[in-house]
Parts: structure tokens; C-alpha cells; sequence
């Protein structure tokens, strides 16, 4: 059983698993029912995953980073995101996020060229 919010709601339960609360039960407080999620991967050339730092625009509340990538939740709307990783050149990718569904997102990042002296 994971509760990554510590609401007291199993994640496969809970309709927002990284905000605790629910806007039906706390008067307006908590996850909003109107806001979307994202699940993002960011991978090598041979489809491993990198390690990155990432800039949301707009920023974000909260992101959650796992082994398999990094995930959250986003009011609807149009989100670009930068993706930077030591030895990878930089990645910049536009998305759209919907109210009740999931962005799932994949980038791969390529590796930077040695510089020559």
C-alpha cells in the first residue's frame, strides 16, 4: 500500500496521490477535481533513464521523482518544459494537459559532442 500524500487514501484509490484532500470533501481545499497529471520520462539513446534537472513553465506545484521518471499534477493548460542532464544536450518540449487525464510524456535526450581542443 503507498500513500505518497499521507491522506490516509491508498495512491490507487486516490483521485489526487500527491495532494492530500479532495475538493468534494474539504469544502474547496485540497486536489482539485479539475486539474490534470503528468508522467514524465526522460531516457539515453538506449532508452535508459538520465537523471535531469527539470524547468517547468508555468512552474509546478509539486513533482514526484521515481526510478521511472517524475510525475505530478498541473492545472489544464499549456506547459513547455526544459530538460537538462550533464553529458546530454538540453531538451525543450511543449505539452498540453487536460482536466482528468494524463500527459504521458517521453523524452530522449542526446548525447552532447565532445568538444575537440
Amino acid at each position: 500500500v503507498t500513500d505518497t500524500d499521507g491522506d490516509g487514501i491508498d495512491d490507487s484509490l486516490d483521485e489526487c496521490p500527491l495532494d492530500p484532500g479532495s475538493s468534494e470533501v474539504d469544502e474547496g481545499q485540497g486536489c482539485p477535481t479539475q486539474w490534470g497529471y503528468f508522467f514524465l520520462r526522460v531516457l539515453n539513446e538506449r532508452k535508459l533513464p538520465v537523471n535531469a534537472v527539470i524547468v517547468f513553465r508555468p512552474s509546478v506545484r509539486e513533482i514526484v521523482a521515481s526510478e521511472d521518471g517524475y510525475a505530478g499534477i498541473l492545472r489544464p493548460g499549456t506547459y513547455s518544459l526544459n530538460i537538462e542532464a550533464p553529458g546530454y544536450r538540453a531538451a525543450h518540449v511543449n505539452f498540453d494537459v487536460r482536466a482528468d487525464q494524463k500527459a504521458l510524456l517521453e523524452v530522449r535526450l542526446e548525447r552532447a559532442e565532445e568538444v575537440q581542443p
